[in-house]
């Protein structure tokens, strides 16, 4: 589904990406990029809406058993005994990463996307000089539609899913099991 979002963004932007053409044509073409992104942000809404909670579920079951991997791994790592456990818990954490990392990625991609979009149409509202009046209008709209758009995948929405997600995620995954392994030395 990130995919297919993706996609059409990227299409938006690139009918964007075009000199300033006869004041008809801007916008028609604006009008219909506007309603393509309308529709796509309704997808994106529905997609959310069913997978908020199952991303939230999924993410919190790769940071628990993540994090007791790592437990595993640096006791194994600290006795030592078992190579072959020791390879398979290594690639236990390292299959869970990719997952936290593959889903954060095609997700903030979306987010992406619409920003660069926004950009444009920004740019184009600078072109005032070469854009009529109407023009104008439908363009800001726009501007208006996709700013105040929540295109993004969250989790169970408290925060949208992106490249930085994934790695705060890593990075408490670290920490954490390092406290826990503190922890457990201690006993």
């Amino acid at each position: 589904m990130c995919l297919l979002i993706d996609e059409k963004l990227k299409a938006i932007k690139q009918s964007l990406d075009f000199v300033p053409l006869p004041d008809i044509t801007i916008i028609s073409q604006i009008r219909k990029q506007q309603k393509l992104f309308c529709a796509l942000q309704k997808l994106s809404a529905e997609c959310n809406d069913v997978f908020t909670e199952i991303i939230f579920l999924w993410i919190l079951k790769i940071v628990l058993k993540t994090c007791s991997n790592a437990y595993d791994l640096i006791m194994l790592l600290y006795v030592f005994e078992d190579v072959g456990m020791l390879l398979g818990n290594l690639m236990e954490i390292t299959y869970d990463i990719s997952h936290l990392a593959v889903i954060c990625v095609y997700a903030g991609r979306i987010t992406e996307n619409k920003t660069e979009i926004l950009d444009r149409l920004v740019e184009l509202c600078g072109l005032k000089h070469n854009i009529k009046g109407h023009s104008i209008k439908d363009i800001h709209l726009f501007v208006s539609i996709i700013g105040h758009s929540n295109m993004a995948l969250t989790v169970w929405n408290i925060f949208p899913l992106t490249k930085n997600t994934a790695i705060t995620i890593l990075s408490g995954i670290v920490s954490y099991s390092v406290i826990i392994y503190q922890l457990s030395k201690r006993e």
